[in-house]
């Protein structure tokens, strides 16, 4: 083997080497990125919500005062059932596991509740928290379900669970804790 060749070898590998590093991304970016995609969500729901107001003939709400979130990534009672989240008493939609919903609610105290759906349908009330909304911050509320108990029955087991809404800071719902 010529030593030509033997140096062209080496120039690809280093070569491939830089391409391939260059891909790599710090923490930083990363969290910044992800702040980015975050962003980029809320804008389109701004755009979606301005859209929905313009068809019902209402003014716009301009901000999220509040965000929902499902943290239960280890939810095996019922990890394909979206639960049904209600602002007073308007359906907002249905929250999938680590999913996040920007509700745009009035200055003043809310009412937000989770129903299990039933068939498709809005079931009972299942958990609800009251929460204080002002023009300056944003609340933050963790939708959590966790399995309370194993039931026997005698055509095999049952699943009982129990659902809370409570407020967290910033860094949970970034986090999705």
């Amino acid at each position: 083997m010529s030593m030509v060749n033997f140096r062209l070898r080496h120039a690809w590998l280093v070569v491939l080497s830089v391409v391939a590093l260059a891909g790599c991304r710090t923490p930083e970016q990363t969290e910044a990125r992800l702040k980015k995609k975050e962003e980029l969500r809320a804008a389109q729901e701004d755009r979606r919500e301005q859209a929905r107001a313009e068809r019902q003939g209402r003014a716009a709400v301009e901000r999220c005062s509040a965000y929902i979130y499902r943290a239960d990534p280890k939810d095996t009672a019922q990890p394909f059932v979206r639960p049904l989240v209600y602002a007073g008493e308007e359906r907002i939609g249905g929250l999938s596991i680590g999913q996040s919903i920007c509700l745009r609610l009035p200055v003043g105290k809310s009412t937000i509740s989770i129903r299990d759906p039933i068939a498709g349908l809005p079931g009972p009330e299942v958990a609800s928290i009251d929460v204080e909304v002002s023009d300056v911050g944003t609340v933050y509320i963790r939708h959590l379900r966790f399995v309370t108990a194993v039931v026997p029955l005698p055509t095999g087991a049952a699943l009982d669970w129990k659902t809370t809404l409570d407020v967290v800071n910033e860094d949970a719902w970034r986090g999705r804790k």
